[in-house]
């Protein structure tokens, strides 16, 4: 459907879209290097990507105190200021945007990097019903650093994304612990 802008979908969309079409160029096996994180010996791994799920962060912590609204916004009150803060997920156009303003910090002389703050003013969308980029732009450069956390933990609460955590065994010294699949140049390119 040419109709559909891959920038317009949802991160966690375009993840899963990513995975899917790996496993179906591909096929479900993805061999790359891995390395142990108890021994650090580099060793071939292979990971069965569909053991992989769209999930939600579950935290029960916000059931119940984050309310969808129309429009696919979510609303959350803070615990120290006790703002209504709404707020909404990010698409892969937003990502892009807060990508480039990173990479433009970090090219700036004196600048300290953002990410928090780019990323409260791109998911924020009104406080206490005020919709304004002032009202939004001067919470954000005022939260507390306890409501600022508790905003972006609100946030993965409700924000849908592809769980690519499966277990590894190291063949070297038996270490065991489930890992975060890392998504290198075989993911997209594998040997074969």
């Amino acid at each position: 459907d040419k109709s559909i802008k891959t920038e317009d979908l949802l991160v966690g969309d375009r993840n899963a879209i990513i995975v899917a079409a790996r496993i179906s160029a591909y096929g479900d096996e993805y061999n790359t290097k891995v390395t142990c994180p108890s021994c650090t010996t580099q060793q071939e791994y292979s990971f069965d990507l569909t053991e992989s799920s769209t999930t939600i962060e579950e935290d029960d912590t916000f059931e119940g105190l984050v309310q969808q609204q129309e429009g696919g916004t979510f609303t959350v009150v803070l615990p120290r200021s006790e703002l209504e803060i709404g707020f909404r997920l990010l698409t892969g156009r937003d990502e892009k945007r807060l990508t480039s303003g990173l990479e433009t910090d970090k090219k700036t002389k004196g600048a300290y990097e953002k990410s928090v703050t780019r990323q409260l003013k791109n998911i924020m969308v009104s406080v206490n019903g005020n919709t304004t980029s002032q009202a939004v732009n001067y919470v954000v450069d005022n939260l507390p650093s306890i409501d600022a956390r508790y905003l972006r933990q609100a946030y993965k609460s409700v924000n849908p994304n592809i769980d690519l955590t499966q277990h590894f065994e190291c063949n070297t010294c038996d270490y065991e612990q489930d890992m975060e699949v890392p998504l290198t140049a075989d993911f997209f390119w594998p040997d074969r």
